[in-house]
């Protein structure tokens, strides 16, 4: 493949104005997620790192794009600043791109030749899948480099598999949640019901309202008291409702309310694409927390996509928690994929990351367990005092009784 050609987009107007080129590349690719499409990277770029660094690799062959890898400036600790995908705790965006017809290895060699040459002593791309076939095969690429690359995995993320037999489903689900669920429909059912609302195709105008009252939802919930609502953050809202708008005109938006008597109870801000939903947000609306309205929400958006049949998977796009345990047995690891260039400094962090930081850590752990043990010793030494004075109070008033003169 020596007609592979390497280049680099170097601002958000770029990667919009290569959006067709690179959408195209990201439908044949095998990357799901509709936040890995130029336009919402770009969105990304201009929200996370307005003014900063950015450089979208791009491989071509006879024009066409076969693989890319959108990065940008972050900031990792004081005045050290890495190479990220365009990503963060709230939003993910940004991928690897790889045409699964072309020569994978040649393409990413050609993408990781660029590597030495970028701005930034590391790239610390987090929420990374690592355990998937494209980016097990850049790392392979970064080692014929000769560059040092490691992997952490931070947390998992369940799956649903979606069949055409939702009495199946159920009956494969755990019985003690399968009953609990159970008797939660029916006290909903006999408080008033409920219905789900789905919303696809809607106008500007209704994603705005549509979005602003499902964070609403969200900011009636446990999240407002600590100030984590999405509402609460107007920066944060606002990305939102820019990144519905675009995902609504790309045909990816998947807004779900699940309502008694015209009240929303629950709601989810979803991304649909390549028949995957992805479950970006859910919150509830904590009057109804009796009715478990966020689980309600998801059993009965289950049932739906059983019954139509557009979607093959349910990702639940976050860390995997209690709440998505009871659906489903499926997750795969994320976490971040560091890797080093050949300066003197990125083998020094990448050295420091790899070897002092986790033995850092072992010796907090130990520190931490040493004073909770101190305290834990404290603490029972308090104890038996505290039962032993009351007895050295009455020998001593029995003292004073006997002999007045000890009170002298």
């Amino acid at each position: 493949m020596s007609d592979l050609q390497l280049r680099q987009l170097r601002s958000s107007d770029e990667l919009r104005g290569a959006a067709a080129a690179w959408d195209d590349l990201w439908q044949r690719s095998d990357v799901a997620s509709p936040a890995a499409r130029a336009e919402l990277v770009a969105l990304r770029v201009d929200h996370l790192a307005a003014g900063s660094t950015f450089r979208g690799l791009v491989v071509e062959q006879s024009g066409r794009m076969v693989a890319t890898l959108p990065l940008v400036t972050r900031r990792l600790t004081g005045p050290i600043k890495v190479g990220a995908l365009p990503c963060n705790c709230w939003v993910a965006g940004g991928a690897l791109l790889l045409d699964p017809t072309a020569d994978a290895a040649a393409a990413l060699d050609c993408l990781v030749s660029a590597i030495p040459g970028l701005p930034w002593p590391l790239l610390w791309l987090d929420q990374v899948p690592f355990d998937d076939a494209t980016w097990q095969a850049f790392r392979a690429a970064i080692g014929r480099a000769g560059l040092a690359a490691t992997t952490r995995e931070h947390y998992q993320i369940g799956q649903v598999k979606i069949g055409d037999d939702w009495q199946k489903f159920l009956a494969n689900m755990k019985g003690d949640h399968r009953r609990k669920i159970t008797r939660l429909v029916r006290k909903l059912d006999e408080a008033g019901g409920s219905e789900l609302k789905i919303y696809r195709q809607m106008s500007p105008e209704q994603v705005d309202e549509l979005v602003r009252r499902g964070f609403e939802v969200e900011d009636r919930s446990w999240k407002a008291g600590e100030g984590t609502s999405v509402l609460k953050n107007p920066m944060r809202f606002e990305q939102y409702r820019r990144e519905a708008q675009v995902l609504a005109r790309l045909g990816h938006l998947e807004l779900i309310f699940l309502e008694q008597r015209g009240q929303p109870m629950a709601f989810v801000y979803g991304w649909m694409a390549k028949r995957v939903h992805f479950m970006s947000k859910i919150g509830y609306d904590e009057s109804f927390a009796r009715f478990a309205p966020g689980q309600q929400l998801t059993m009965r958006w289950l049932e739906t996509m059983h019954g139509e049949l557009t979607e093959r998977m349910l990702d639940f796009a976050g860390p995997f928690k209690d709440f998505h345990k009871v659906w489903t047995a499926c997750s795969y690891p994320v976490g971040p994929l560091v890797v080093a260039t050949p300066s003197i400094l990125g083998r020094g962090l990448f050295h420091a990351y790899t070897r002092w930081q986790p033995r850092a850590k072992r010796a907090r752990q130990r520190l931490a367990a040493a004073v909770q043990s101190v305290r834990a010793a404290a603490s029972a030494l308090g104890t038996r005092l505290g039962r032993s004075l009351p007895i050295h109070r009455a020998a001593t008033e029995k003292t004073a009784a006997n002999h007045p003169e000890a009170e002298s």
